[in-house]
């Protein structure tokens, strides 16, 4: 999955390039100041996107990043989570009470 969304934002950086070459064309032959400003403001984001997209493509490429469809969840330390009781978290969600304390019990 990471993978192709580093393809997409690739993608759609060489979209902005174009653009950008498109509007630098059209800003020449209408001698408009402001599209020229836009034109180069594409370029140059289509020129340095694609760079930092394809250095960290490479990078997570080489850590084993694409191996598998998604990444492992992981803490803020870098470390496995543990494993979720059976139940879920105490209490549910919402902090109410959990099935073995008669939450979905009906009263006459």
């Amino acid at each position: 999955m990471a993978q192709f969304l580093g393809d997409i934002a690739f993608l759609l950086e060489m979209a902005l390039l174009a653009l950008g070459l498109v509007l630098l064309e059209r800003a020449a032959k209408e001698r408009a100041g402001l599209m020229r400003l836009a034109g180069v403001l594409l370029v140059t984001t289509g020129i340095l996107g694609p760079l930092c997209t394809g250095y960290f493509w490479f990078r997570y490429y080489g850590q084993g990043g694409f191996d598998h469809a998604h990444p492992p969840m992981v803490d803020a330390m870098g470390e496995m989570p543990m494993p979720m009781p059976e139940g879920g978290m105490p209490g549910g969600m919402r902090g109410g009470p959990t099935p073995d304390q008669g939450a979905h019990q009906h009263s006459p």
